[in-house]
């Protein structure tokens, strides 16, 4: 409920609700390294509302799996129980999803990344291909209990990842058939799902994404202000500018 507050004792103010999110991404690969630290159980899930698990891949088809089966199921599922007669059998509260779940925190599947994304403009370019993602984003969902899903395609319309510039309307099409599907799914089973995606800051980037449709039915735009500059740059700058310098710092 909005809350209400004095300015110079004779004027009031209604405070809107802080639907701040905090996203973190917790990579499917990480787990492997640090002498093992990096474990579900040594994250402070309490400190985000939001954690991305990265990343799945597909195909031109819509088929979607991860990188690494046996790390994938050791994360999403939980340490296998082998003392259990019925397998495959987890011990419960293991898992990232139960781990992140019990401190109140929402866990997304993101699909794609900088290196798995050049499947995405041809499987998105047909309602089959379309189609075929979104009924096994929803299969994923059920299976691990994921919260939403998270599009992490980098780029539409980005050539040198296979792109053209028919992925401007067919990422919007590919994004509406997941939303239409994640929330039949949800209504059967009474639970909102999340629909969130990756964009890149640059304008070159913004000018290949339609807005103005995409608002229309998505929870979250997640602006990737990382990697504006590096060693492609002309002029050496920040790396996570929030506002670039016009000639380089």
């Amino acid at each position: 409920m909005a809350q209400k507050t004095k300015e110079h004792v004779t004027k009031e103010v209604e405070i809107k609700p802080n639907y701040k999110q905090i996203i973190g991404y917790v990579t499917s690969w990480e787990h492997y390294k640090r002498g093992g630290l990096a474990i579900p159980q040594n994250i402070d899930f309490s400190k985000y509302t939001i954690v991305n698990y990265s990343f799945f891949q597909t195909d031109t088809l819509g088929k979607i799996w991860g990188t690494d089966e046996w790390g994938d199921s050791i994360l999403l599922r939980g340490q296998y129980d082998w003392g259990n007669p019925v397998q495959p059998a987890f011990y419960p509260n293991t898992s990232l999803i139960d781990l992140a779940h019990v401190a109140g925190t929402k866990i997304m599947l993101s699909i794609g990344g900088w290196t798995l994304s050049e499947a995405f403009p041809k499987m998105a370019a047909t309602q089959k291909g379309r189609s075929n993602f979104a009924h096994n984003c929803v299969g994923h969902l059920a299976r691990y209990g994921f919260d939403g899903i998270d599009i992490d395609w980098e780029y539409p319309c980005y050539e040198e990842h296979k792109g053209t510039p028919a992925d401007k309307e067919n990422f919007t099409l590919l994004l509406k058939t997941i939303r239409d599907s994640i929330d039949a799914y949800g209504a059967k089973i009474k639970t909102k799902f999340l629909l969130t995606a990756a964009f890149g800051a640059q304008d070159i980037r913004n000018q290949s994404i339609e807005w103005d449709k995409l608002k229309e039915f998505m929870d979250y735009f997640n602006i990737m202000t990382y990697d504006i500059n590096g060693a492609w740059s002309e002029n050496a700058s920040h790396n996570s500018p929030l506002s670039a310098p016009a000639e380089g710092a």
